[in-house]
């Protein structure tokens, strides 16, 4: 018999008894670990602005660049539940960044799994951002790897 349980089981328990989700560097989920990113952290804040504009039913509260935070307030679809969004970009290795995001419920001792959402969310608007930025950087080609 199998002594872990389904990751939706975990995911479905911690959103029953907690309100909030994080990325970070050795977070057990994968999903939720600490970003890097070959960018600069000026760039990667720029980017990062640009990220949260992009999704529904986020707004930006404050923006520090000189420290690398932002935060936002975000909303579930059908909620009237605010929940707290703090972004913050890091010096990664040479000359890359780090990502690190945070969403935590306003209210309540549960949030149904909603911040970890939120997190995702953003993380995905966040890849797409660094995404087209390297396209355009490259005039709208990508490079192919070479036959050989």
């Amino acid at each position: 018999m199998p002594t872990e349980m389904p990751t939706f089981l975990n995911h479905l328990l911690h959103g029953l008894t907690h309100s909030g989700a994080e990325t970070r560097p050795n977070h057990d989920d994968p999903e939720l670990r600490t970003r890097t990113y070959e960018r600069s952290p000026r760039q990667m804040f720029a980017i990062a602005i640009e990220a949260v504009d992009r999704l529904h039913r986020w707004k930006t509260v404050e923006r520090l660049p000189d420290v690398g935070v932002i935060r936002c307030e975000a909303r579930a679809p059908l909620s009237p539940f605010i929940d707290d969004v703090t972004i913050t970009i890091g010096s990664g290795d040479s000359s890359g960044s780090t990502v690190d995001v945070a969403s935590k419920a306003r209210l309540g001792k549960g949030d149904l799994g909603v911040n970890r959402q939120h997190v995702l969310a953003y993380i995905a608007s966040l890849d797409k951002g660094v995404l087209n930025t390297t396209y355009a950087e490259r005039g709208g080609t990508f490079e192919r790897p070479k036959k050989g």
